[in-house]
């Protein structure tokens, strides 16, 4: 065992799952030898680039496989990481990265955040280029910082003005362990996210629950153009999808598709909504067209998931006040506060 828990869950997973398909995206896949083989030589470029033990890395990176790759390098290296939206606006960006204030950035070659960053930027191109098997030219460093802070995000700001949260490896892995026992996640699923990894729900509830249960993780591809609705569909049909997780958008816009558009939904046995409200219209519409209940997740940036609508039926109506029961390895407490009127 490692001092990193997130690096002893990517491990204990390839070594039980060495040649399942960890993550894929249109032509493009790892299987968890691969993940597990890729990290260590991503942050062997993390270092190169002027990330040390205690660094700070941005990535700026859009669904592809090799964010799972940089995502888990940073542990690997001992640096803490944010994820943000590589697509924003110039002024957004620079904010970001004032924000951020990173030793590194980690982007896709031609990305407008490269130019903007003023610190060294790695593109996932260069970091790996060359055979996924090929062990690192150094020994694996032991992870600086293992218990301390590791992933910042940022919250919604739906209740406020959006803070940055900082959550450790221990509560990463904890999650991904709270939310496979509570979907009953296996080896055997195969979870569609169509959400941004960049995204707190893509992050948590599709990422580290996949490389924890040993699933595999489908990326919608919209290399060719395709919209984000027609990449879901067009995954749904080359891959046995067994959770969709999603925003309620998509499940409005799948409702709404014509008539005549086939959508593969047979061996989906869970559609989660998260990161919005769903409204019990919304969920509906999606049921009475595919026969599938639409449940919910609650949950927050700071605290991680804390509801989810898994049990045998969905709760009553749907209705965005309900959103299930806390998951099998959770505890809810509500707290009242009164004010002087």
């Amino acid at each position: 065992m490692s001092a990193s828990p997130v690096l002893d869950m990517v491990t204990t997973t390839a070594n039980a799952h060495p040649e399942a398909t960890a993550v894929v995206q249109g032509e493009r896949s790892l299987t968890y030898r691969e993940l597990a083989a890729a990290v260590p030589r991503f942050a062997e470029a993390l270092a190169a680039t002027g990330a040390p033990p205690g660094a700070h890395v941005l990535l700026a990176l859009d669904n592809r496989p090799e964010f799972a790759v940089a995502y888990f390098a940073t542990a690997e290296a001992g640096c803490t990481v944010e994820a943000i939206d590589p697509d924003q606006p110039e002024e957004v960006l620079r904010r970001r990265l004032a924000e951020s204030r990173p030793a590194v950035v980690v982007t896709a070659t031609g990305n407008l955040v490269a130019a903007l960053a003023g610190c060294p930027v790695l593109t996932v191109d260069d970091a790996m280029d060359g055979p996924l098997t090929q062990p690192p030219a150094a020994p694996r460093r032991r992870p600086a910082r293992a218990d301390g802070p590791w992933v910042t995000a940022l919250s919604s700001g739906s209740t406020g003005e959006a803070k940055r949260i900082v959550r450790d490896q221990a509560h990463q892995v904890a999650e991904a362990g709270n939310i496979t026992a509570t979907a009953s996640i296996t080896a055997d699923d195969v979870l569609l996210c169509p959400v941004p990894l960049f995204h707190a729900l893509g992050q948590f509830c599709c990422l580290l629950a996949a490389v924890r249960s040993g699933a595999t993780l489908v990326l919608p591809d919209r290399s060719a153009g395709a919209s984000s609705v027609d990449a879901v569909v067009h995954a749904l049909a080359r891959h046995p999808v067994t959770l969709l997780i999603a925003v309620p958008q998509l499940f409005d816009a799948l409702a709404d598709l014509p008539a005549d558009t086939p959508v593969e939904l047979g061996a989906v046995r869970l559609c989660l909504s998260g990161s919005n409200f769903l409204d019990a219209a919304v969920a509906r519409r999606f049921e009475a067209r595919f026969g599938l209940p639409v449940r919910q997740t609650y949950g927050s940036t700071e605290a991680g998931s804390v509801c989810w609508d898994v049990g045998a039926e969905p709760s009553p109506a749907r209705s965005a006040h309900r959103c299930g029961a806390p998951g099998s390895r959770w505890s809810a407490r509500a707290a009242l506060r009164c004010h002087r009127v």
